[in-house]
């Protein structure tokens, strides 16, 4: 709680200033003084915003129930919102979005008005790219060469987009057995390039990675997560046991349809067959 004495040594100075100009006023003067939050903070979108704020004058003492307050957003996207005024020593608002806030507090009396105003920016980070929908906009194959290689090139935003290069940390699950890099390393900013070298040993190591990108400011954090899905290239031979084996057999004898004894034989007019005799089945590739 500021005390009496600081807003008669405030009010003294503010007068002494007017004299000083060579301008003339009535003391007292009412003051108001917004105690919370600090200028200048940070906030995730959907945290409300609550305010303090203490009023005083002279002649009429404490006057911190008469303080009334007005707030508008600037909206990231465009466009403004104005929240519903408010009254006394505090006053909450809960944005609808990202954006930076205006807030003012005044005060009137029979001796004149003042009023406070501070700043806040509500922020958040989103992943453009990749996206999960449309099926196929999320899918990513290793190329054909050896070692094979993925790029899961990814964008992101903030806003306001002041902020976009501030987005830090990024992530996208491990391939276990294959070697991950990133562009730039570490990832960081609107524009990212996870890269995956060398196909796993692991069939179950394909599917679906989660991606995430983070933005903290002020000690908050946003973040925002998108799947994406590795697949191999079915006819190319960069599997572990390549280069005479495909990669759809190398992986396929790994799953639950895999079943009995069965090989393949490099050869390009079945799809597979059995010959009376042998304790297994042949498998090929039919061009």
């Amino acid at each position: 709680w500021i005390t009496l004495d600081y807003w008669k040594a405030r009010g003294e100075y503010i007068i002494a200033g007017y004299l000083e100009g060579g301008m003339t006023t009535e003391y007292p003067r009412p003051n108001v003084w917004i105690t919370s939050p600090a200028n200048n903070s940070y906030y995730l979108v959907g945290e409300t915003i609550n305010c303090t704020a203490q009023a005083y004058c002279d002649e009429c003492g404490e006057i911190s129930g008469d303080i009334v307050w007005s707030a508008v957003e600037e909206l990231a996207e465009g466009g403004q919102h104005q929240f519903p005024d408010g009254s006394g020593p505090s006053y909450s608002i809960t944005p609808p979005g990202s954006g930076d806030i205006y807030i003012d507090a005044n005060i009137t009396c029979p001796h004149g008005d003042d009023n406070d105003s501070i700043h806040e920016t509500v922020f958040e980070v989103e992943i453009t790219s990749p996206v999960t929908p449309p099926p196929t906009a999320n899918n990513f194959t290793f190329d054909m060469d050896i070692p094979g290689v993925c790029d899961v090139p990814c964008e992101a935003e903030a806003r306001p987009d002041e902020y976009t290069d501030d987005i830090e940390p990024w992530h996208i699950d491990p391939i276990r057995g294959s070697i991950l890099r990133t562009i730039p390393l570490p990832p960081k900013g609107g524009v990212v390039l996870f890269t995956f070298t060398g196909l796993p040993y692991d069939n179950g190591q394909f599917g679906n990675k989660k991606v995430r990108a983070e933005l903290t400011l002020g000690g908050k954090t946003d973040k925002d997560e998108t799947i994406v899905q590795i697949f191999f290239p079915r006819d190319g031979t960069n599997n572990p046991w390549g280069p005479l084996i495909p990669n759809w057999y190398y992986y396929w004898s790994q799953t639950s349809a895999s079943s009995g004894n069965h090989q393949y034989v490099n050869r390009n007019d079945h799809y597979g067959y059995y010959i009376d005799g042998d304790n297994y089945l042949s498998c090929s590739t039919r061009k």
